[in-house]
Formats: C-alpha cells, structure tokens, sequence
C-alpha cells in the first residue's frame, strides 16, 4: 500500500491519507474501574460507564444495572437472571451464552446489539430500541418471549 500511494500521491499524499484514515476510527472507551468494583462488590451499579467492558463466568443475578452503558461490551457466559437493565445502553454489545431470563430490558437500547444462544426466556423487551440488533435466542426463535 505504501509503494501505491508514493508512488500515486507522493509522501504527502500519503501522509494525508494516513492522519484521514486515523481521524475516522472511533476512540476507545474504557469503563470506569470504580463502576465496575461496585457492581462486583455490591451486585448494583446503576448508570455506570460500563463501555467496553470484557466480563467472562460473571454471577451478576439479580443485579441492577439500571440506566448504566455497556456500550461495545463483550459478556460470555454470564448470569444476568432476572437482572434490572431498564434503559441500559447496550449498543454494539455482543453476548454469547448469557443467562437473561426474567430480566427487565425494557427501554434499554440494544441497536447494533448481537446476543448469541443466551437464555431469553420472559425477557421484558417492552420499548427496547433493537435497530440492526442480532438475536438468536439459546434454542432458537421458539424459544425467545418478549
């Protein structure tokens, strides 16, 4: 690539393409560290920055995470059961083999969301923006209820 843009544009050229190209990616957003102690510690964090946050086997039942933003989260494995999730930000998260039965998602906003064989059994989805969200529930489709 760079021979073809020397010898193309010149170094300027590549240069200019070079700083384009890094101004278009998205900066990286971290979750704050205290959010994710207090969920850990107390099973409760509502409206946290939880963005970007990597949880893997995580017991979080019954946990309240009302209003908190999971933005570009990766979950694995995690129990969620019955879980508080009202008005969450979870856009772009993606979920493999989550438990979520019984949670309350309702409001949340799960656009570009992908939620793979996870447990969506009684699920409240009620008002959940899902614009170009992925979900195939554990089972299939006949097995999702919202």
């Amino acid at each position: 690539m760079r021979t073809f843009f020397k010898d193309v544009f010149g170094w300027g050229g590549l240069v200019a393409f070079l700083i384009v190209l890094a101004s278009q990616s998205e900066p990286a957003h971290a979750y704050d560290n205290r959010d994710l102690h207090r969920l850990l510690t107390t099973n409760s964090c509502q409206n946290c920055d939880l963005r970007g946050l990597s949880l893997k086997r995580v017991q979080l039942r019954d946990a309240d995470l009302r209003g908190s933003d999971l933005t570009g989260s990766y979950l694995y494995r995690v129990n969620l059961h019955g879980a508080l999730l009202k008005g969450a930000i979870m856009e772009d998260v993606f979920m493999k083999r989550v438990n979520l039965q019984g949670a309350d998602l309702s409001h949340a906003d799960l656009d570009g969301a992908m939620i793979l064989r996870s447990n969506l059994r009684h699920v409240n989805m009620q008002h959940a923006s899902r614009q170009d969200a992925f979900i195939m529930p554990k089972g299939g489709w006949w097995h999702a209820f919202w």
